[in-house]
């Protein structure tokens, strides 16, 4: 006899696992609980409701806590921007005082004192509102500084303060950098040479003597005839056009140059509204204060790159004060404040 084909041996094999395999099913326990197996839970699909996260419990401070006791000023205008002086006790560096919703950091003299620098949003609306003290509890019931302790604790020990227009607090109208008057007069000058520059520029795209020449010094650069291009550059250079824009670019960029190192001599600083003064503060300085009731106009300085961002402040008795517009600041919101 011949040996068997191997395609009918493949077969047979087939169908002998198969065989195998449904008896061998029909003999299993009918649930994975008889095999000793653990139940498999099957998620349901769809919203799963989580429970949130319990906070973290902020450690019981084993002295005492800081207290405040007063703020002078004991109120603040919409808008203010002023320093304050904390009273109270166990006042440590570091702590931050949360005053009507402003937070700021103390700087602490003593432990019974501490000064800051408040700023009270726009939009407060005028009556009592909370001061408290911010801190937290070290490992050992020690007391932090809000910033090195977690959980914070927040203390309100003192409600007295308030939120009022007639406040002794400035208002504050935006911090800017106070202009030199040296920078004023050169920004203003080169804003009008650089339009000049640029009616010198259209009118050297509308010279049409100048126009040939290039078009004829294009073709001699495709050709690679420099002696030919040499003679038209030469050609360009004594056209009015050209003499113009080679005459004004070297004091234009001088210019410039000054003005760099003018912008290094401005003074960050604050703009202030008090007592129906205009002032502006730079650090603990008062560089000027002038009636608000005095104020002429206030306007950009010029729609030119110089002096972009850069606006005026001119009173009636022809003093006028340059700032330029930071982060945060405009000269809307001066406009709007002193009624202008």
């Amino acid at each position: 006899m011949g040996r068997p084909r191997r395609d009918v041996c493949r077969n047979a094999l087939c169908w002998t696992a198969l065989i195998f395999c449904v008896l061998a099913l029909g003999a299993l326990p009918a649930s994975p609980a008889q095999l000793g197996l653990p139940k498999l839970k099957i998620p349901k699909i769809g919203k799963q409701e989580t429970q949130p996260p319990t906070p973290a419990r902020a450690k019981k401070p084993q002295v005492p806590g800081p207290e405040i006791t007063s703020i002078t000023p004991d109120s603040a205008p919409p808008g203010g921007d002023g320093e304050i002086v904390v009273t109270g006790k166990n006042l440590i560096q570091g702590l931050t005082i949360n005053v009507c919703g402003a937070r700021t950091k103390l700087d602490v003299q003593s432990p019974e004192r501490a000064v800051a620098h408040l700023e009270i949003g726009d939009q407060a609306e005028e009556g009592p509102c909370n001061a408290t003290v911010v801190y937290g509890v070290g490992n050992n019931g020690e007391i932090l500084p809000t910033a090195d302790s977690s959980p914070e604790l927040t203390q309100e020990h003192w409600l007295g303060y308030r939120i009022s227009n007639s406040s002794p607090m400035p208002v504050g109208l935006g911090k800017f950098n106070l202009v030199p008057e040296e920078e004023m007069k050169l920004m203003a000058a080169l804003d009008a040479k650089s339009e000049k520059f640029r009616r010198t520029e259209d009118r050297a795209k509308n010279d049409k003597n100048l126009q040939n020449l290039m078009e004829e010094a294009q073709k001699a650069s495709k050709s690679g005839d420099l002696q030919k291009m040499m003679e038209l550059a030469a050609q360009m250079q004594q056209t009015s056009a050209v003499q113009d824009v080679q005459q004004q670019t070297p004091e234009m960029l001088a210019d410039s140059q000054r003005l760099v190192e003018l912008q290094k001599q401005e003074k960050p600083g604050r703009l202030l509204l008090e007592a129906g003064a205009v002032k502006f503060v730079a650090g603990n300085a008062t560089l000027f204060k002038e009636p608000a009731s005095a104020v002429k106009q206030i306007a950009y300085l010029n729609a030119g790159d110089a002096s972009k961002a850069v606006f005026r402040i001119a009173f009636s008795d022809g003093k006028s004060y340059g700032f330029r517009e930071l982060p945060g600041s405009d000269m809307d919101r001066v406009k709007t404040r002193l009624g202008k």
